[in-house]
């Protein structure tokens, strides 16, 4: 409360019940149980893509991971003298990461099949 303030303890505690009832409110509570169409038409749509405005549509950051690293890589495959070992490392290193989904460290196992295997299929 303020200084100035002449609320009665009662008033306070309403206003205090008010705050909490609010509070303990999902914040989806609003939103109906068909949420697509819920979203469809509550979201503004964009204006379309076309030659004149494309380039507004990109997002530049994602346009440059994605370019220029496979650039660099394709570059330095190009220019650098291919050993036995790297290769050999390559290859071991492409499978290892390619595990790491399979490994669930929420678990505490480490199993080489997912519980639902079926979906990887």
């Amino acid at each position: 409360m303020s200084p100035g303030s002449q609320d009665s303890p009662a008033v306070h505690a309403a206003k205090l019940g008010d705050v909490l009832r609010e509070a303990e409110v999902p914040a989806d509570f609003n939103i109906p149980d068909n949420y697509v169409d819920y979203t469809l038409k509550n979201t503004r749509p964009l204006p379309p893509v076309t030659w004149g405005n494309w380039w507004k549509e990109l997002n530049y950051l994602s346009l440059a991971v994605l370019t220029l690293t496979p650039c660099i890589a394709l570059y330095g495959g190009f220019t650098t003298k291919l050993r036995w070992e790297t290769a050999i490392f390559s290859v071991f290193y492409y499978f290892v990461t390619g595990l790491g989904q399979y490994l669930d460290p929420k678990k505490g196992s480490t199993t080489w099949l997912p519980s639902d295997a079926h979906y990887c299929l």
